[in-house]
């Protein structure tokens, strides 16, 4: 009997932590379907808003990534939201994910689940969580991409 009530238990919390990850993801996403002149200016009025700033991250057309180090003036400041603007032409996909810094911080790999249409990879960018508390609010990526799609990361 008691083996029941632990797999009981666990079957739960199971289901409890699925419907909080459900709920976290189809609350923050936003997907619309737009056509490139008006993703193309929404993502340059979202970049305009961090002036001149220098991303974290630099993506060249061979493939080759360069990380910067974080400014003076955001070291030390934990970032409170992770979020992703991507723009997918063959779709004419804007996807919009604002994801909670903890949970980022607490389960990577959900978060990363959560992020799978707009393209951005933090395995592939050999970011961590960690990297990105280090880094503080800022951008971490502007990348254009040769069929036309368009990322911008930044945290809050």
């Amino acid at each position: 009997m008691r083996t029941w009530q632990i797999l009981g238990m666990l079957v739960l919390g199971a289901v409890i932590g699925f419907t909080v990850f459900g709920l976290l993801t189809w609350r923050n996403t936003t997907v619309e379907i737009v056509g490139r002149e008006d993703a193309l200016l929404r993502l340059a009025e979202t970049r305009a808003l961090f002036g001149d700033a220098v991303p974290l991250l630099d993506i060249e057309a061979s493939g080759q990534l360069t990380r910067r180090r974080a400014g003076p003036d955001t070291e030390g400041v934990s970032p409170e939201l992770l979020v992703v603007l991507a723009y997918r032409v063959r779709e004419q996909r804007l996807i919009r994910v604002d994801v909670p810094f903890w949970f980022v911080k607490l389960k990577g790999p959900a978060a990363q689940f959560a992020l799978r249409d707009t393209g951005f990879d933090l395995r592939r960018l050999g970011l961590t969580a960690s990297d990105l508390e280090k880094q503080g609010p800022g951008l971490i990526l502007d990348e254009s991409r040769e069929n036309g799609d368009r990322i911008l990361i930044w945290t809050e």
